[in-house]
């Protein structure tokens, strides 16, 4: 397994990426393909079978999202290699997987169901507290005015209108 059998890179030191033919993808999964390659002698594409579909997506996933570079990767890489049935299947069904957090598409629309009738419940919770601040508002400014009246009274102020 030597770099050789990939096309030049246009930079020396290693970095989180591989450039190839200008292109950025990621050097992880690229490494996992040629790792787990099984080399041809026909002249066909080189194989990869479910186990190293595994460490392909195990470097796609590796940070917690599947990014527009792992994305180029991928497609670069299932133009590069042959794939086993087994391989493609198992890579599609963990991306989606990934995709989806696992959950069915049931599953997600509940949880946002759930969400929107939490969201109206605090709306509600929020507007009558509006309302009854505004009540003791308006309460308060009667009973401040009653006690200025009757201030005005004791002390025998006139106000002038």
């Amino acid at each position: 397994m030597s770099a050789s059998s990939l096309p030049p890179r246009s930079r020396k030191r290693k970095s989180y990426y591989e450039i190839i033919n200008g292109v950025k993808y990621d050097r992880g999964m690229i490494q996992a393909a040629l790792k787990h390659r099984i080399n041809k002698e026909d002249g066909k594409k080189d194989l990869i079978r479910v186990k190293g579909a595994k460490a392909i997506i195990s470097e796609a996933l590796d940070g917690g999202k599947y990014t527009s570079t792992e994305k180029k990767t991928m497609e670069y890489l299932r133009n590069r290699f042959c794939f086993s049935k087994k391989a493609k299947v198992h890579m599609d069904h963990q991306l989606q997987k990934f995709a989806g957090k696992g959950r069915t598409a049931e599953e997600i629309i509940s949880k946002l169901e759930g969400t929107i009738v939490d969201i109206e419940a605090s709306f509600e919770k929020f507007r009558k507290t509006v309302k009854s601040a505004k009540a003791d508002v308006e309460y308060t400014v009667k009973q401040s005015q009653a006690l200025l009246d009757q201030l005005r009274k004791t002390l025998g102020v006139k106000v002038r209108k």
